[in-house]
């Protein structure tokens, strides 16, 4: 007699669960990453024309940059942030968001 009958095991004894991609690419970590990529003005525009509309519908935005593709949440934190050195000044358009 079977040590595990009716005890919901005796399914697991016989046949492995197979992984599942989607799950496991979830749970993943993320590798660090901090990257500056140059676009031309007119892509530039458009790719800030898609994020206005995203963030008046309230609606997450996806982007690609520098060939990774990135969900930003609806709910992202907004900030502006200007720098400036002895040389050069910057400015910067943030989206922030917890993982």
């Amino acid at each position: 007699m079977d040590p595990n009958r009716g005890t919901g095991r005796e399914c697991l004894a016989e046949s492995p669960i197979e992984p599942n991609p989607i799950a496991q690419e979830m749970k993943m970590e993320k590798k660090k990453r901090d990257v500056e990529k140059d676009y031309p003005k007119k892509q530039f525009i458009e790719k800030l024309r898609r994020l206005a509309d995203s963030l008046e519908e309230d609606a997450r935005f996806r982007i690609q940059v520098a060939g990774e593709r990135v969900s930003v949440p609806h709910d992202a934190t907004i900030s502006i942030e200007h720098e400036r050195s002895e040389d050069e000044e910057e400015i910067e358009f943030q989206l922030k968001w917890k993982l």
